[in-house]
């Protein structure tokens, strides 16, 4: 199983007074995990900001491995009475571990690390920033700009208001549009959901993403200062509100992997749920559900499910279905292979003794192949009882496997 952590270029020295994280967390108390619509396929650990009742502001981690969902509440010190958290967004990893921004009711951008014992947040300090109040009256998006060092908070106009962490006001963006040729064009979107990629150390481009509420599509801000926008495609049902965060990965020097996921509450429904979603389609799968009132969404970690489903092998076919075949002929070889993931090496074998034993008619066959030339060796034995058989393989060795129907060999 593969770890990753999301990391900061700048290393902060207010991680040095931590001697535990909130990767180790201990006290939490289960919840029930919704089935999900695809087979989950990562395990997960989100952070969300709690609507307590009480006058004292709360956060709750919740951590997704395999089926079974967890989630412990902490309380939050250091704010002034009656202040509390509405949005959050992990700030970076430490050797400690992570550090989060959150976004106050009175309108202050904090740096959030968690305490000793793991019983609580606590605030190391607070960013002086220009934020007007309004902005957090309105229920804006908000994300940091890992690679400009902005952060982007979204306005009742439909703009971005890009503030630098070092204190300036930036940008004000014009109100985000769908492109003329796009499919959605000429609508007006509701962006409730914003969030950047390629939250790594070292990188040199991060692009934004949203979720828009009028469209219920995850839509790719290609313009960000025009507000100009693609529709990537529908998240697959109606969303009432919505907020986005995209997890990176580091794939080597050059690979990253971005893995979206967001807080979502869909239309006739009171509590949200947190679904993974499809960068390339914008599909959204529902991983579980919340059951409580929350807001302020990030993602702490990711880590990748062991995969433990094997390759379907089907409709394994010779000469499209023929019962025998002559020596010194070629005939293709025809089948079908899927997998949660991907299948990723594959083997066509021949039994020429009604399927007791097999031998190798390939060399290894990539992943996606799904047809194969065979020339029938002119010194192969006659035989009434043959059969071909399909290996399929995916990255974790999983492997299934499909056979043809009796065939002769003339």
């Amino acid at each position: 199983m593969k770890r990753y952590t999301r990391v900061i270029a700048k290393a902060m020295a207010v991680s040095l007074l931590l001697a535990t994280s909130l990767t180790n967390l201990n006290g939490y108390s289960s919840i029930e995990a919704a089935p999900p619509d695809a087979p989950p396929e990562v395990n997960v650990k989100i952070l969300v900001a709690a609507k307590s009742e009480d006058s004292l502001p709360k956060v709750m981690v919740i951590e997704k491995i395999g089926d079974e969902v967890n989630q412990k509440l902490l309380a939050v010190r250091g704010l002034p009475e009656g202040e509390k958290i509405i949005l959050v967004d992990l700030y970076g990893d430490t050797p400690f571990g992570p550090t989060f921004l959150a976004l106050s009711s009175e309108n202050k951008v904090y740096l959030l690390i968690n305490d000793l014992t793991d019983s609580f947040l606590h605030v190391q300090g607070e960013f002086d920033l220009p934020i007007p109040k309004h902005l957090v009256d309105n229920e804006p998006a908000f994300d940091r700009d890992p690679v400009n060092d902005l952060l982007n908070i979204t306005d009742n106009l439909k703009r971005s208001n890009l503030v630098s962490m070092t204190g300036q006001m930036r940008d004000v963006t014009e109100p985000f549009t769908f492109e003329s040729l796009d499919r959605n064009a000429g609508m007006t979107p509701n962006i409730k959901g914003l969030a950047y990629d390629n939250n790594v150390e070292g990188a040199t481009r991060s692009f934004l993403y949203g979720v828009d509420t009028n469209t219920d599509s995850l839509v790719f801000v290609f313009s960000p200062l025009q507000g100009k926008m693609i529709t990537k495609g529908g998240l697959g049902f109606d969303a009432m509100k919505a907020e986005l965060d995209i997890f990176s990965m580091r794939m080597g020097e050059d690979v990253i992997i971005n893995k979206a996921f967001a807080l979502i509450t869909i239309e006739g429904e009171t509590l949200p749920g947190v679904y993974q979603i499809d960068l390339n389609t914008g599909q959204a799968s529902k991983l579980f559900s919340i059951n409580e009132p929350v807001q302020g969404f990030t993602v702490i970690s990711v880590e990748e499910a062991p995969d433990t489903a094997a390759p379907q092998v089907e409709n394994v076919a010779v000469a499209g279905g023929a019962s025998k075949v002559k020596r010194g002929k070629t005939v293709s070889i025809t089948w079908e292979a899927t997998d949660n993931r991907a299948v990723a090496r594959q083997f066509v074998e021949l039994s020429t003794d009604n399927g007791q034993t097999f031998n190798p008619i390939s060399d290894q066959l990539p992943g996606d192949a799904r047809s194969f030339e065979w020339t029938v060796d002119e010194n192969l034995s006659k035989s009434k009882k043959s059969f071909i058989r399909i290996r399929s393989l995916d990255g974790a060795g999983n492997e299934g496997e499909g056979m043809s129907r009796k065939i002769k060999i003339k």
